[in-house]
Order: structure tokens, then C-alpha cells, then sequence
């Protein structure tokens, strides 16, 4: 098995003899699903789509892109509040008006193995 991450593109890809799994932080460091499939060996960042989705929320980080929604965009880990509603692994009860759970990417760290 191989890890290969391509800094400029920051994608991660996951390859097995047979296949590939792909991820990649957007810009604003929201966790990308791109493939997961037969191997391949380039990036698959192309399969993302963006187009005016005017009445999909986004981030506040997005601003006024109208291209940018979580609503539409692979989540590798979607959170309450922030986009896709039918699939929400993390979700937290809380006693106040924020309702919205956000995880970010800050930093990235690959080792070899030993």
C-alpha cells in the first residue's frame, strides 16, 4: 500500500494494489471525498463540480461564492449544520442557539513508516 500526497493540489491518495482512494482539503480546509475506485495515477480533482447553487448555504468562510456549497460538494467527514443532512456521522447536543459543528484542516504531517 502507498500514501501519496500532492502538496500543491493537496490531495492524498490511497493506493492498493487494485485501488485507489482519493481525498483533498479545499481552500478552505474542508475534507474533499474524490474517488475511491480502481487504481489510478493521477489526480481525480477534476470529478468536482462548481456552479451558482444561489439558494445552497455555504460557509462563512465561502462569503458570497455562490459556486461554494457543502450542500453539493463530497464530504469525507460531514458535520452537523455544515451541508449534507442525510448523512451526519458527528453531530453534538448542545444547550445553545450555534448549532453548527465545522472541522477544519490546520495541518498536515506525513511520516514514514518505520
Amino acid at each position: 500500500m502507498a500514501i501519496r500526497y500532492w502538496k500543491e493540489k493537496q490531495i492524498f491518495s490511497i493506493d492498493t494494489k487494485n485501488t485507489t482512494y482519493q481525498m483533498k482539503v479545499d481552500s478552505y480546509g474542508f475534507l474533499l471525498h474524490l474517488y475511491y475506485g480502481a487504481k489510478v495515477n493521477g489526480a481525480m480533482d477534476y470529478l468536482l463540480t462548481y456552479a451558482d447553487r444561489g439558494f445552497s448555504g455555504n460557509p462563512a468562510e465561502a462569503g458570497a461564492d455562490r459556486t461554494y456549497s457543502l450542500d453539493v460538494l463530497p464530504q469525507e467527514y460531514p458535520t452537523w449544520g455544515t451541508g449534507i443532512t442525510e448523512m451526519q456521522p458527528c453531530s453534538f447536543k448542545m444547550q445553545i442557539i450555534q448549532k453548527a459543528v465545522s472541522f477544519n484542516m490546520q495541518d498536515i504531517r506525513l511520516k514514514k513508516e518505520i
